[in-house]
């Protein structure tokens, strides 16, 4: 969080903005945490491997008025290469098919 909250500040003090790659909740948190800009995926999964939107993180998102860019066509592309895998091979393994469900 150091390190990330110096780089904010940092860019902040020479009228730059900031972007994060956010792959989980945790880093989505961490970035409003520090005052990132703006965030790339915006993931929610928790640390268990779970996906859920946790609406105090959603609420924080709004309030903190940052820019999300949730880059759904990734999203979209892996639901597709998903199908594509169910439907030739009859079924996903568990894995897949918790990220599937």
């Amino acid at each position: 969080m150091a390190e990330l909250q110096a780089i904010t500040d940092e860019a902040h003090r020479h009228g730059k903005l900031t972007a994060a790659h956010c792959a989980c909740a945790q880093s989505v948190a961490n970035c409003l945490d520090a005052d990132v800009d703006m965030i790339v995926h915006c993931v929610f999964t928790e640390a268990d491997g779970s996906y859920r939107s946790g609406q105090d993180l959603v609420d924080r998102l709004a309030i903190a008025r940052v820019w999300v860019n949730p880059t759904l066509y990734i999203l979209r592309a892996a639901i597709q290469h998903l199908t594509e895998t169910r439907e030739r091979l009859g079924a996903l393994p568990s894995r897949e098919e918790l990220q599937f469900a």
